[in-house]
């Protein structure tokens, strides 16, 4: 069902990946977020978790200045390979995310400049982009896996809700359900 969004989001994620395109990490994300708000998915979900990780990385100059950092991005970008070649394999298409954030994590141990980890600060984001789009406050938390405190006080400290196109009325959600289950 989704091996088409998957497909076509990864090969996104690693040409902007690869380029160094962080405006196009940040626009695939929103895209998952946009299918998230309508219907959650764990794979899709970790796709947007990864584009957050990956353009915070890609906006870093030490990230590809570092030599001895090369041979992590390399496994970034065969571990993308290997969910392109997989994209209709669930467990391998897990499998190759799960190994992509446990080398950012790898590297994000030894890089202490943010308050929050990279996992974590994904997880806040996409809690509060779904909070925005009109998820209540617990459901955005429970999908998103952040603390509930954390993502208001995210919500409070930026202006999410001024940089969302429209939330999405109950009514076109409804709409959107109904599309997808017939």
């Amino acid at each position: 069902m989704y091996t088409q969004f998957i497909l076509e989001k990864t090969k996104k994620i690693k040409q902007a990946f690869k380029n160094k395109n962080v405006n196009l990490l940040k626009k695939v994300q929103y895209e998952c977020i946009e299918h998230l708000a309508i219907e959650f998915n764990n794979t899709v979900y970790t796709l947007a978790v990864l584009c957050y990780m990956l353009s915070k990385m890609t906006s870093k100059p030490r990230y590809w200045q570092n030599k001895g950092i090369i041979n992590y991005l390399k496994k970034i970008e065969n571990s993308l390979d290997n969910v392109i070649q997989n994209y209709q394999n669930e467990e391998k298409i897990t499998k190759a995310l799960q190994d992509i954030i446990k080398t950012i994590h790898t590297l994000d141990i030894h890089d202490k400049k943010y308050v929050y980890n990279l996992i974590e600060g994904a997880k806040i984001k996409i809690g509060s982009s779904l909070y925005a789009k009109g998820m209540t406050l617990g459901v955005a938390s429970d999908l998103s896996g952040a603390d509930r405190i954390e993502i208001m006080q995210y919500v409070g400290k930026t202006t999410i809700y001024e940089n969302m196109k429209e939330p999405i009325e109950i009514k076109e959600r409804i709409e959107r359900v109904r599309k997808i289950f017939g």
